[in-house]
């Protein structure tokens, strides 16, 4: 086996690995649950909507998962649970399916989820205008505040 033909088999693997992960509702709202931050085994099982009681082994099962591809990870100090860098792009590329999939009403945007660049200022009030025809002096207000808000 070349190396390439290596690498495409273990990338299959590892990609078979996390489509499988994601293919369990309860594994799907304990990505979701660490989305906003850190959580403790308890805490965790608790926002899930899981009980100690009736629910440890499976709850166990699912979170063992989730760290065995490497979605989720574990701070052994603090030994909380979070999303690894992984698990956020695996989140934000399943809202991203969600946007397409819904036909539902709601806001748009185009984004590309491969692309990073320089934020620029001038391009989103330019496109505010052009594309969602918001007055310049609106536009340049949002944009501003948008900058503002990432330099924090």
């Amino acid at each position: 086996m070349s190396g390439n033909e290596a690498r495409e088999a273990r990338f299959s693997s590892e990609l078979l690995g996390i489509l499988s992960a994601l293919s369990a509702p309860e594994r799907l709202r304990i990505l979701l649950a660490l989305e906003s931050g850190g959580l403790s085994y308890s805490e965790l099982m608790k926002t899930v909507g899981m009980s100690r009681r009736r629910d440890l082994g499976r709850f166990s099962y699912h979170l063992r998962r989730l760290l065995e591809v490497g979605l989720v990870e574990v701070d052994r100090e603090s030994r909380l649970y979070r999303l690894s860098s992984a698990g956020f792009s695996v989140i934000e590329l399943l809202r991203n399916l969600s946007l397409r999939v819904d036909l539902g009403g709601g806001l748009f945007v185009r984004r590309w989820l491969s692309v990073v660049e320089p934020f620029d200022k001038l391009r989103i009030i330019d496109s505010l205008v052009r594309e969602a025809g918001v007055p310049v002096r609106v536009a340049s207000r949002v944009a501003g505040r948008v900058e503002d808000e990432l330099v924090r």
